[in-house]
């Protein structure tokens, strides 16, 4: 953790995960040395351009090397904890693969080591002013017509007095239509805000299921 300043003066604590980066990508260069590969390069994206993991036909991995992909799995699963959230929807995806890995999961997590190699000083700023919502943006209903109307928060009579000040929470939430071209099911991702602090990002393939009508045999 490291105390910055904003550009409006505000001071707030970052994070990065540079040095655990950099270790990780100096641990799969030494891997691919040591198997006769050539060094990472450095790439501008997560993925390869219309990656699809799902739609991969490589062959499949030798048992060595299927535990070698679950522990990188596991490497990048702690590079997205420790505050990469901008490659939680990837790590997932390539997660989701573990039960049959192929050549080109592999290739693909390379490719994601070589993109972390050149962008390894990502950092995530944990501002706490409060953000500025345009209430003006959000279409206002009326409730008048519903129970819901002039429903109150029953609040105990012994709950302690608040400390602090006061906060704004946040959720971003979106998802692809049918994004697994195989099975069409969705992915989706949501990341919450304290304020303006990211604290909470996630990102799950989603099980889609389908309500079977069966005609009823009794007349």
């Amino acid at each position: 953790m490291k105390l910055v300043t904003l550009e409006n003066g505000q001071k707030c604590w970052s994070l990065s995960s540079s040095q655990y980066v950099q270790n990780a990508v100096r641990n799969v260069e030494d891997y691919r040395r040591k198997n006769g590969l050539c060094p990472l390069g450095r790439a501008s994206r997560p993925w390869p351009r219309d990656y699809r993991p799902e739609s991969d036909v490589c062959p499949d991995f030798f048992p060595t090397d299927a535990s070698y992909y679950q522990s990188l799995i596991g490497t990048l699963r702690w590079v997205v904890e420790l505050g990469r959230a901008d490659l939680v929807k990837e790590t997932s995806a390539l997660a989701s693969m573990m039960v049959l890995q192929r050549e080109g999961h592999l290739k693909t997590i390379f490719h994601m080591f070589a993109f972390l190699k050149k962008r390894h000083n990502g950092v995530m700023v944990f501002d706490h002013s409060e953000p500025l919502i345009n209430e003006s943006e959000f279409k206002r209903e009326d409730w008048s017509a519903t129970p819901y109307e002039k429903c109150n928060e029953d609040i105990p009579s012994n709950a302690p007095e608040p400390l602090g000040s006061e906060f704004i929470m946040r959720a971003f939430v979106d998802s692809d239509h049918a994004g697994d071209q195989i099975t069409r099911r969705f992915r989706t991702g949501f990341m919450i805000f304290l304020n303006c602090a990211p604290i909470y990002w996630y990102s799950k393939k989603r099980v889609v299921r389908h309500q079977v009508l069966v005609p009823s045999l009794l007349r």
